[in-house]
Order: structure tokens, then C-alpha cells, then sequence
């Protein structure tokens, strides 16, 4: 297999791994992720749940294969980074033949506030198994997603309250 082929094979891109320049005690791949951000959103807002859903989050991350898994929150921090791997993201998903469905900007805020909600969740697990360069992952992705869920109205809001425990700070 070339290279060519394994940029365009999606079951080489759930294998990419997350949390590549971080210290960690596992290791998380793509579709483990994705999993996780699936089931997430099955049990939190069942109601939302559509076959576009599920198909934009079981691959929302897979072009990661032709530029890896960027450390949270680069992209939020280089907008002009964001743009261009948008684009590269954009041209490896084209040549998959991998179209993401359109979703509502609700759909979108759930999707990402389950995606936020996995890593916040992950991060936990590490902890406590020991991690403790774990913690600003959780503390990071916690406040990202109050943040975010504040925007989604008080019921989205409070969904998200009741999952990561306390008050927004």
C-alpha cells in the first residue's frame, strides 16, 4: 500500500491517534474518539438524533489521516491555521469521496459540545488512573464546553451543568 492509498483509506483514518504530543498512559485513536462523541450524543440529546448525526460524527474527525490530530485548542488559538487545515481537511475528505452531511447550527452545537464532552471525559479517565498532566485537559474542555453550552439556551445549558458537575465558573 502507498501512500496515496492510505490517505484515502478510512479504516487507516480511525486508527490515527489523538493526544500525539501530550503525555499520556493510553492511547486514543480517532475512532475511539468518534465512539465515544456517538454515544455521547445518544444520551444526551436523544431527541436530536438523525442519520446525518451520526454519519458527520462518526467521521468529523477522519481527515485527521492527511493532517494529524492537533492539540486542543490550536486551531481556536490560530484562526489562520484553522483556515488552512479546514482547506487540507476539506481536499482529503474529497478525495475519500466523503461528503459531511449538513447540519443545523443546532445539531452543530450539540455535535460539538459532545466532542468537547469526550475529550473532558477522557481527560478524567486519565486522571484517575494518574495522570495528572491530564488535568488541563478537563479543566480546559470543561470551561470550553459551559462556554459553548451557554449559547444553546438554558436547557442545553443545563444538560451540560448536570454531565461536568457544579456551576459555570
Amino acid at each position: 500500500m502507498n501512500r496515496a492509498e492510505i490517505v484515502v483509506s478510512t479504516r487507516h483514518a480511525g486508527g490515527v491517534k489523538r493526544y500525539h504530543s501530550w503525555p499520556t498512559l493510553r492511547q486514543q485513536t480517532v475512532a475511539d474518539h468518534s465512539w465515544h462523541v456517538l454515544r455521547l450524543f445518544l444520551e444526551l440529546f436523544p431527541e436530536n438524533v438523525t442519520l446525518d448525526v451520526m454519519t458527520y460524527i462518526v467521521y468529523h474527525d477522519i481527515a485527521e489521516i492527511g493532517t494529524g490530530d492537533l492539540p486542543f485548542p490550536v486551531k481556536a488559538h490560530h484562526p489562520g491555521l484553522a483556515e488552512v487545515l479546514h482547506e487540507v481537511e476539506a481536499e482529503v475528505l474529497d478525495n475519500m469521496g466523503i461528503v459531511l452531511p449538513a447540519l443545523s447550527v443546532q445539531q452543530r452545537l450539540q455535535v460539538k459540545l459532545c466532542d468537547l464532552l469526550e475529550m473532558y471525559e477522557w481527560g478524567q479517565e486519565e486522571m484517575k488512573l494518574g495522570n495528572s498532566y491530564a488535568e488541563p485537559i478537563v479543566v480546559d474542555t470543561r470551561a470550553a464546553a459551559l462556554d459553548l453550552a451557554s449559547a444553546g439556551g438554558q436547557e442545553i445549558e443545563d444538560t451540560i451543568l448536570t454531565f461536568v458537575g457544579g456551576t459555570h465558573d
